[in-house]
């Protein structure tokens, strides 16, 4: 048996750190007037960026859940990515987890019941606490979701190499239009880019019916302008994926009808690439399936790319999922609430709860959380910019990144920027994306990331300061950058 613990949890505010004393650990203790009075709702998993614990000394948060039992199987509780906290099992303390980004197993199997009561203390809480940020689940024999031992094969090739380029302006005051787009589309492939993600085509304050998904923003420019845009991307090699956000307020009796139909359209009259869905939760997750079998019959290599960052949804064909966590991680690392070495952990914990062969978009920002370097501005966005394009999956990067440049020592006039994502290209490692290809390496003085595939290899190796960035392939310096 496996139980997935996602969903909505309760939360309790130890707002004067006497939550052990009070006996919040256990179940009954919760069901007291003040502590009902004081309990908030708390999604898992959390998003990493959530601001629910700042402020409090401690907390706690509980799990009612129920488990069939196999006599002849262990019984694990794991944890992807949690924080600092202590843990109890129907009134049991089970364990302890540490600060990190990896997985964390226990084994329950005495504890375990078959009506369950979860609790974790969170303490030592700090601006970056996030509780539970990642998925917690209850495994019988084997410590791998299932999820995670079934191989994606939907995918289209060209998955692999690519690179893109999110073309949404740094603010709302901004507007790229089509026109202005196409201009650039050349030095963006001379810069490494190989895919450009376009926001919504349709002005989406005007949308109150179905026929205004078929229309175009005028501020955007016209349809001739996005037929031109997307003709000539095609003929530099660059794939145009377009952001689709469903109106709450569509009335369809029937949304995957609906979907089918508008999706297909500028598919099939415009021929664009792949769409990136947005608010999949207003959406049944099998008429996701229908409707993307629907959009491989008119074009079998088409890219889905999703918001959220669910595994399941690459069983009803996405190929494509957001990975908030990185960035959080990213984000972590940089404020020096993580090591380096969590690098490797959250890298490594990505195999054991997605499924193999799936990929995920790796990005620091986008234009949903922070403008380009807001949060990693000038210099110390490097090193985890070259990271990001180590990391196996699908890197992305925003419309502003172009702008930051280190120094390259064996040609001052190529730009950081550029050279990273020319790597993508010329070193096939980083197009494979299994485990087995993937190496990092911590020493005193710094540490390295290494991608190999087919007897070749390619390596970052960042000091320990992040001033001074040296790429090597095949074992033989490449490119060295310093500030």
């Amino acid at each position: 048996m496996e139980i997935n613990l996602k969903g909505n949890w309760d939360f309790l505010p130890d707002l004067d750190n006497k939550g052990e004393k009070d006996l919040f650990y256990l179940p009954e203790s919760w069901k007291s007037k003040e502590n009902v009075s004081l309990c908030q709702s708390y999604e898992v998993p959390n998003p990493i960026f959530s601001k629910l614990f700042r402020g409090l000394k401690s907390a706690w948060v509980k799990k009612d859940f129920p488990f069939s039992k196999s006599e002849e199987y262990f019984v694990y509780l794991v944890f992807f990515g949690v924080d600092e906290g202590k843990i109890w099992l129907n009134g049991k303390l089970t364990g302890k987890t540490k600060l990190s980004s990896g997985k964390q197993v226990f084994d329950v199997t005495e504890a375990i019941q078959e009506e369950n009561t979860l609790i974790v203390k969170f303490e030592n809480i700090r601006e970056e606490t996030a509780g539970l940020w990642k998925y917690v689940y209850v495994m019988e024999e084997v410590s791998v979701p299932e999820i995670a031992r079934k191989t994606v094969i939907h995918s289209p090739k060209w998955l692999d190499d690519a690179v893109i380029y999110s073309a949404h302006p740094k603010d709302s005051s901004q507007i790229i239009g089509f026109q202005e787009l196409k201009k650039r589309l050349f030095s963006l492939k001379e810069t490494g880019i190989n895919t450009i993600w376009l926001g919504p085509i349709q002005d989406l304050t005007k949308i109150s019916k179905a026929s205004d998904y078929y229309e175009i923003n005028q501020l955007l420019g016209s349809k001739l302008d996005f037929q031109k845009l997307v003709e000539e991307a095609h003929r530099l090699n660059i794939r145009v994926i377009v952001d689709f956000v469903l109106n709450r307020s569509i009335s369809a009796p029937k949304k995957t009808t609906l979907l089918k139909g508008i999706l297909g359209y500028w598919v099939k009259e415009y021929h664009v690439d792949g769409y990136r869905l947005h608010v999949l939760s207003y959406i049944q997750i099998e008429n996701l399936r229908e409707v993307i079998s629907c959009l491989r019959l008119l074009k079998k290599d088409i890219v889905m790319m999703a918001e959220e960052e669910s595994p399941e949804l690459y069983s009803v064909g996405f190929d494509l999922i957001y990975d908030w966590s990185f960035s959080g991680v990213m984000d972590r690392i940089h404020k020096k609430y993580y090591g380096v070495e969590e690098i490797n952990n959250y890298i490594l914990t990505q195999y054991q709860y997605y499924p193999q062969n799936s990929k995920r978009l790796i990005f620091l920002e986008n234009y949903t959380t922070q403008t380009p370097g807001f949060t990693f501005s000038g210099e110390s966005r490097m090193p985890f910019q070259a990271v990001q394009f180590f990391t196996p999956g699908v890197p992305m990067t925003a419309s502003g990144q172009e702008e930051y440049e280190w120094v390259e020592k064996e040609a001052s006039s190529s730009s950081f920027y550029k050279d990273i994502l020319c790597l993508k290209k010329k070193a096939s490692p980083l197009s494979d994306h299994r485990q087995d290809g993937f190496n990092f390496n911590k020493r005193l003085s710094d540490f390295e990331i290494t991608r190999s595939s087919g007897g070749k290899t390619i390596q970052v190796v960042i000091d320990s300061n992040r001033n001074h960035i040296t790429i090597l392939k095949n074992g033989k310096k490449h490119l060295t950058f310093y500030s």
